[in-house]
């Protein structure tokens, strides 16, 4: 097969007759001006298109390379760049040695556009015969008075250097010095600096060093040479430690500088070389300079992801200080920027800064209140504070955050790419759990809690919102006025009896007497045929005048609308926090007995409005447990009945704290494994192992060295399985150890020659899906008689999925003319053996729940307890139960329950797939050997979806 040839440039061939290299010979010898271009021309085009003409070149040379004519000169000069270079043997072609003179005269030639392409093309000959003798002329182009040719000039020797060394080059770095001494042109100098500090690294820090000790260097310095130097002074560093302290101090200099594309390179720069302390803040420094002089939200994005990725390192002291520039970000009109910054904001908040955070909120609270997607972020994220600062958040935030956010206007604009009702439920309905931790965790904020969300209650728009207000009213309403209160204005949402829902558009027209309408007249102007104006009497029409006063009269609250839209749910909250409310007046007779009749009035009507079976059994036994207390009006029963929602908010805030002491555990045990005492001995990686490295000791280059954190803990429970791969009576019998390790699949092969002579050219040939590649290739090797060969194999997988591997083994006959092959089994390779048990709260379980796109469902029966099956069930598949079982679950006959679990790929160090396994558990014990089990698996990969182990 022919060896490929380079090509140089694209040239569309739109010859019709290619011509012969007879023709074009005599073009170029005999035609004229114009000929000879067009000639030329078709000869480049049909080069640049595989096809050859050796012989063409002495043509060019004596007749085309000796014209005065530019458009010629370029040509000629684009004919040595296509043209083939070397002859069979590799050496230079002849006529390329003969045309180097008249290429030194173009290097010297007075025209600057010449010698600059002359220059471009001398850059691309990487044949030494050929440079030798224009390096001189290459050299002397440094001085030209036209910056064009100098910075061609630098690329021929950068090029020159860069196939050749320094070696070939000679006085270069002299005259380099010289030139940057004088060099105007920024692209010029940057190119010239970089070529000496490849020459000699030395005299390019001399240069540099003399240039700051100037009282204001970066004057003299243009961005594009800061930035080079800075690269420069990184790389080096990293290539030699030793000589951070040498020149660290030069990236301090360069931080006082105007362009926003130094700052960052400096801040990437200091973090990647050190870890002190002054490093961190200074870097810190740039990034806040850059985001408050910033208005491209790229840019601003890649700053706050660089800070994202120092919190991780470790590093939230030194960017604590810094709290109130990066919340100015807020004012961003990006949904992403603002979304990073308060998940930034929320990691560095603490005690010492918590009142200027709270302070900033209240001032912008407000102002965001018109967009959906910031009003869902600012909820959010005062309910993650709330978690970390309960008391100082409700005190100071509860009342304000209800008065903006429980009522949010449907009809305004959607801004974001979420779901407008999944939004509006989201922010109400957080709003209201807010306030309700808000009166558990300080018990005088709820009196006015409660007046606030009474007051609100006529408002209220969403189902959800307006089902946990009433909850919320109904349990922790407990002064006499405020109760009062409350039931005069559910009275008044409630509306009349009966509650018929007789619907014609959104008017509700209910069941009254006829009463007689008295006819009404209204006066009109009217234009008389002669042009005239006259006043006209008209009576008004029936129909209009009674749908007119049918929407005036008969206009029904949401909370009406509600129950007439058959929300069952809601209706029963709203008729257990009626009987609560009346309950806690009963001290005062009247107002208990009037209450009372008004409440059992209210339930049986809004139990009249569903029709058969719309209302479930849950919701209406607690209806008809409302009516029966109120009715038998039992002081015993009344007193459990208040109780009983007391209880069941106690065991959900019990439950609430266990998560926030979990998650704060394991927040303290991690830091703990960064945490050094100052007493303890400095820990070398490189002489105790991979165990011994912890996270923020690692630079760079380390990072992508150290294998996993863990991996060594793994090794003794990593997944092992063995598969025979060939008979017992073929010539090479084999066997497969496979051991899966978090994204890695080791495959050992043992091979053992069952013939009594020796095998030759042994070669083990394995194919595997796409998602998993080989990192090495087994060699070539041979089996003499009996003797056990192994082989390890390493298989990288990038993403879960299930697959085979498979192959054949061959060795040579003794002839040497065809090998002999052995088909191998196939192996299984079932990447999910990986699924590790893993903690998440409730609240982003129901969240990926959402997110996530593949579902399985099925269903089977079994023996067994409900809670024993389910323990055992989790350990199996490798899946955390999501929230801790009662005393009361462990003894049900119905249990329901969640699970997670994550892939290795998930909890690897350096790179993450979000492959998780969410899966809802129903148990329901219908007999005594009889357990009814149905599950519900979602994920973001189909194999996981529907993975079994066995």
């Amino acid at each position: 097969m022919a060896e490929e040839t380079q090509c140089p440039f694209i040239v569309a061939n739109d010859i019709e007759s290619v011509p012969t290299a007879a023709e074009l010979q005599q073009t170029f010898s005999k035609g004229r001006i114009s000929e000879k271009i067009q000639g030329l021309q078709q000869l480049i085009k049909l080069i640049v298109h595989d096809e050859s003409f050796p012989r063409l070149m002495m043509a060019v040379l004596q007749y085309l390379v000796p014209s005065e004519d530019h458009e010629i000169k370029k040509l000629v000069l684009l004919y040595w760049e296509a043209v083939e270079k070397t002859k069979s043997d590799g050496n230079v072609c002849d006529e390329l040695i003969l045309a180097c003179n008249n290429l030194r005269k173009d290097l010297l030639h007075p025209n600057e556009y010449i010698r600059g392409k002359t220059l471009r093309l001398v850059a691309k000959l990487a044949y030494r015969p050929i440079l030798e003798p224009l390096l001189q002329a290459v050299l002397e182009n440094l001085g030209h008075r036209f910056y064009y040719v100098r910075k061609n000039a630098i690329a021929c020797l950068m090029s020159i250097y860069l196939s050749f060394g320094v070696e070939m080059l000679g006085d270069l770095p002299d005259k380099l010095e010289a030139l940057l001494q004088n060099e105007t042109d920024t692209s010029t100098k940057r190119n010239a600096f970089l070529l000496l500090f490849h020459c000699s690294q030395e005299r390019a820090f001399e240069y540099l060093s003399n240039i700051l000790k100037n009282d204001d260097p970066l004057i003299e310095l243009s961005d594009l040479m800061q930035l080079l130097i800075v690269e420069l002074v990184r790389k080096n560093c990293l290539a030699d430690p030793s000589e951070k302290s040498k020149y660290l101090g030069i990236i301090y200099t360069f931080i006082e500088s105007r362009s926003p594309a130094v700052l960052l390179e400096c801040a990437h720069s200091l973090t990647a070389l050190s870890k002190a302390p002054s490093a961190i803040k200074a870097a810190v420094q740039c990034y806040m300079k850059l985001l408050t002089g910033q208005n491209e939200n790229n840019v601003i994005l890649s700053i706050l992801n660089r800070l994202e990725e120092l919190i991780k390192a470790k590093r939230k002291q030194e960017l604590e200080d810094n709290l109130m520039d990066l919340l100015t970000t807020l004012s961003s009109s990006s949904v992403e920027i603002r979304k990073k910054t308060f998940s930034i904001v929320l990691e560095l908040i603490s005690e010492r800064n918590l009142e200027l955070v709270i302070e900033y909120i209240k001032k912008n609270l407000r102002k965001d209140k018109n967009s959906l997607a910031y009003a869902n972020l600012w909820v959010g994220s005062i309910e993650k504070l709330s978690e970390l600062f309960p008391n100082q958040i409700f005190k100071e935030l509860a009342v304000p955050l209800i008065d903006e956010y429980l009522l949010i206007d449907s009809t305004q604009e959607q801004d974001s790419n979420e779901d407008k009702d999944a939004l509006l439920d989201n922010i109400g309905y957080e709003v209201a759990q807010i306030a309700r931790k808000a009166i558990v965790a300080l018990p005088e904020l709820e009196n006015t809690i409660v007046e606030r969300l009474v007051s609100y209650l006529p408002d209220i728009k969403e189902v959800a919102v307006a089902t946990s207000v009433a909850w919320i009213v109904g349990e922790h309403c407990k002064s006499s006025d405020t109760i009062l209160s409350a039931l005069q204005c559910l009275k008044t949402l409630i509306g009349p009896f009966p509650i018929v829902p007789v619907v014609k558009g959104n008017v509700v027209k209910e069941e009254r007497k006829e009463e007689p309408v008295k006819k009404k007249q209204k006066t009109k102007t009217v234009v008389l045929p002669d042009g005239t104006y006259a006043t006209q009497i008209v009576e008004e029409p029936e129909a209009a005048r009674k749908t007119e006063e049918k929407k005036v009269e008969h206009k029904e609250s949401f909370l009406r609308g509600f129950v007439l839209a058959q929300e069952g749910f809601f209706t029963a909250v709203l008729g257990v926090a009626l009987a609560k409310l009346v309950i806690r007046i009963r001290d005062d007779v009247k107002s208990y007995n009037d209450w009372a009749v008004y409440a059992l009035l209210a339930m049986c009507s809004m139990i009249k409005v569903f029709k058969s079976n719309a209302l479930d059994g849950d919701n209406k036994s607690r209806l008809l447990s409302s009516i029966k207390v109120l009715s038998e009006n039992n002081r015993r029963e009344q007193e459990l009945f208040l109780s009983c929602g007391d209880e069941m908010s106690a065991e959900a805030d019990k439950k609430l704290l266990a998560e926030q002491e979990a998650d704060k555990e394991t927040q303290e045990k991690d830091e703990a494994r960064y945490r050094v005492g100052a007493e303890e001995l400095i820990s070398f990686r490189q002489l105790k192992g991979t165990q011994s490295a912890i996270d923020y000791e690692l630079d760079e280059n380390d990072r992508e060295t150290l294998p996993l954190e863990g991996m060594a803990e793994e090794k003794e429970t990593a997944n092992t399985s063995v598969y025979q791969l060939t008979g017992y009576t073929d010539p090479v019998y084999a066997e497969a150890i496979v051991e899966n390790r978090y994204h890695t699949i080791t495959v050992t092969l043992v091979l053992t020659n069952r013939t009594k002579s020796t095998l030759q050219n042994v070669q083990v040939e394995t194919f595997i899906k796409e998602e998993l590649k080989s990192s090495e290739k087994p060699q070539t090797f041979n089996l003499a008689p009996k003797q056990v060969k192994t082989i390890k194999v390493l298989y990288k997988a990038s993403k879960t999925e299930d697959g085979s591997l498979f192959g054949y083994i061959t060795y040579s006959s003794p002839s040497g003319n065809v090998p002999h092959v052995i088909p191998l089994d196939h192996i299984p390779l079932n990447l999910l053996n990986t699924i590790l048990p893993k903690q998440i709260s409730e609240k982003a379980f129901k969240k990926l729940w959402i997110d996530l796109v593949w579902e399985n469902k099925f269903e089977f029966v079994t023996k067994g307890t409900p809670y024993n099956f389910l323990k055992s069930f989790g350990e199996k598949m490798g899946l955390m139960i999501v929230s801790p079982l009662s005393e009361f679950d462990r003894t049900s006959n119905l249990l329901a329950a969640n699970l997670y679990g994550q892939t290795k790929f998930s909890t690897r160090f350096l790179f993450t797939l979000d492959e998780e396994l969410l899966m809802n558990i129903s148990l329901d014990k219908e007999a005594e050997d009889k357990l009814k089990v149905a599950i519900k698996i979602r994920s973001i990969s189909r194999v996981i979806a529907y993975y079994k182990r066995e």
